[in-house]
């Protein structure tokens, strides 16, 4: 989709889910910041990770 827009760039969060901002990611959250801020966009091929996971509990086994 990013193509039929000029100068567009496309920021991937690596989280599961779609189209959701409300998984955690300082880097996603940083970089939207900044382009509401000065109009920078993010670097091409740009991803971010997100700070945890669902159900990421400590001393889970996973089978």
């Amino acid at each position: 989709m990013s193509r039929g827009f000029s100068g567009a760039e496309v920021l991937h969060q690596n989280s599961v889910g779609h189209c959701s901002i409300s998984a955690d990611s300082n880097c996603t959250a940083g970089i939207v910041r900044k382009y509401f801020q000065t109009g920078e966009l993010p670097t091409s091929g740009t991803v971010c990770e997100v700070n945890e996971r669902p159900f990421q509990l400590p001393g889970l086994v996973v089978a």
